[in-house]
Formats: structure tokens, sequence, C-alpha cells
């Protein structure tokens, strides 16, 4: 593991004007992997068996003009892309999306808000005080186990939300937008069903000029109270008025009753193993976009789910996978906070 890590950390020497930051960076790397204690730089200290003094040189490093944080985001970000596991369909690599929350007890740090945490769980309070981070993470495998691997995290401020109630959803997807583009790949974003709104897919529109293509495919869990609407009907001859834009209404969760024979069985991998499916796709008319998107209704072994996919030349069966990669993001947060104590 030693071997390794000293190999990651080689990429980023080119990130650095001088070897003496280099070097700073390389012990804040392996203090921060080995410390047991989450108590900002004094524990670095401490288990790397620094001198007292080097505390008042890290704090230099900290502010040192001798890097930037852009350019080792770009080296990182390259060197993840470059990576054989890096998991990539169609050309484009995976990205989750999500938030977290993070629990602070000073009431007059920078960025804490009131935040109000949505849990079926009795011990956790409904109100506190803390950070709301958005997080962009890169899905990395070999075929049988994946994990989510963190490319950018901000710190979303209050003044922001306060914007409107989607400011946190497409500050998420802007940040998704603006990584894909900085790293030259087009990318499949991952979502959950808090994302399952008209400006989240209209934000992913945004196209590349040179690749004529949206830099970004949105993958998300339809609510569960979504409906959509079928075609238009023909326009009858003579009849006078404007066109209909919509057809009949359709309740997503009604499918599974009324189109149960419709039905195709598929094997898929969920979760972690592999498992047989059934899978509909419908292409349907989405009012919040006036547009269509690919809606993925599937019966696996947790029970119903409806997707929903901007691209609609992405096969049901690969939707419904990358989507379950979306609980490896979930893993990466256990450890930012527990191992290595970075929020």
């Amino acid at each position: 593991m030693d071997k390794k890590l000293f190999e990651i950390l080689e990429n980023f020497r080119p990130c650095f004007s001088r070897k003496a930051t280099y070097y700073w960076f390389t012990l804040v790397m392996i203090g921060l992997a080995v410390r047991a204690d989450h108590y900002g730089i004094s524990s670095i200290v401490r288990w790397v068996s620094l001198s007292p003094n080097c505390y008042f040189s890290l704090l230099h490093f900290f502010g040192s003009t001798g890097w930037t944080l852009e350019v080792l985001l770009l080296c990182w970000w390259s060197y993840c892309l470059q990576d054989p596991l890096c998991l990539k369909i169609q050309g484009r690599a995976v990205l989750l999306g999500d938030h977290t929350n993070q629990p602070k007890g000073g009431q007059r740090m920078p960025g804490v808000v009131t935040i109000h945490q949505h849990s079926e769980t009795s011990s956790k309070p409904s109100y506190f005080r803390g950070h709301v981070w958005g997080f962009i993470a890169l899905v990395m495998g070999n075929g049988q186990k994946y994990f989510a691997v963190p490319l950018k995290g901000e710190l979303n401020l209050e003044e922001r939300n306060k914007e409107n109630s989607c400011s946190l959803a497409t500050q998420l997807v802007y940040n998704a937008i603006q990584t894909a583009q900085k790293m030259g790949c087009p990318a499949y974003l991952v979502l959950d069903a808090f994302f399952a709104i008209g400006p989240v897919f209209l934000i992913a529109v945004a196209c590349s000029v040179a690749l004529r293509v949206p830099w970004v495919h949105i993958i998300t869990r339809a609510k569960k109270n979504a409906v959509a609407y079928l075609d238009p009907p023909p326009d009858t001859p003579g009849k006078r008025g404007r066109k209909r834009k919509y057809g009949e209404k359709v309740k997503l969760m009604g499918l599974f009753k009324e189109r149960a024979n419709e039905f195709l069985e598929e094997t898929c991998f969920v979760y972690g193993h592999t498992e047989v499916v059934k899978i509909l796709c419908l292409d349907l008319l989405w009012k919040p976009i006036k547009g269509k998107i690919r809606f993925v209704l599937a019966i696996t072994s947790r029970g119903p789910i409806v997707l929903m996919s901007s691209d609609l030349t992405l096969p049901a069966v690969q939707i419904l996978e990358l989507y379950c990669q979306r609980a490896s993001i979930e893993s990466m947060f256990l450890v930012l906070k527990h191992s290595i104590g970075g929020l």
C-alpha cells in the first residue's frame, strides 16, 4: 500500500513549483492516511512524528503560492480518468452526485446553517446546525466491485440556499458539468430522487460545441407521485383550435399493475450481485421540461422502482445498473467523515 501511495503522489510533482512544497504535500497526504484522530494539523504533526516546530511550517504550506487547488484538482481528475479501473459507458465517465450534512458545534463558524434532517431515525434531531456539502464522485471498479472516488466537494453557503428552493440541486449539477468540461470527458450523472425536478434536466441540456452532445446526461430515481404523458393524438382534419401538446396522462407507479404483462425479464447486476429483474422501458413526455424522458420501471428483489434518464438511447438494463452504483457514494461519505475526517 505504501508503494502504491507514493506512486500516486509522484503524479502531483508537476503541480508544485518547488521541491520543498511537494515534500510538504507528501507529508500531509501521509498524515491524513495514518492519523487516528481528527484534530487538524496537530494530528498530522503527531502521527507523522514531526517536530512541534513543523506546525507553523504546515500552516504556511496551506497558504503557499507555490501551488493552487485548481491545478491540483485537474491533475487528480486526469489520473483518475486514465486509470484502467475507471468505469465508462459509451465513452462517458460515470459520476455520482449527492449532498451530505455535517453537524458543527460552533454557532459562528463560516458556512454553518440551520439544517432540517430528513430521516426516519428517531435518534436524530429534526433541526441542527452544520455544513451542507455537495460532492461529485467518479465510479471506479473491476466489474465485480465498484467504489466512489471523490472528485470535488463544495460547501453550500446560506445566502445561496435562499435564492430558490432548487438551488442545492441545480448547483450540484452545475458543478458536475464544469467538472466534465475541465476533464474533457462527457459523463453520466447519477442522482437520487431529490434531483428529479425540471431545472436539473434543463441545465443538463448544455452541450459541448466540439462534441455536439450534452456534457452530462442525468440518471435519477423518479418520485413516487411522478406522472408523464403519452404522445398527443394526430390532428383531426378540419378541427379548430390549437394542437394538443400532450396525450393521455400516465401515473408511473400505477403501470406496475396496469401493464404487468408487458414487463420483460432481464439479467442485471443490482447492488453488488446478479439477479433476474423485470423491466419496462417507456419514452414519455414530461411536463417540467416539455420534452421526452426515458422512464425505466423495474421490479427487483428490493421492490419496484421507477428511474429517469435524459439519454433516450441508453438501454434500460444499463440505466438500472448505473443507478445501483449510487449506493457507493454513501460509503464514500462514511470514509470521509469517520476515517479521514475530511469534513
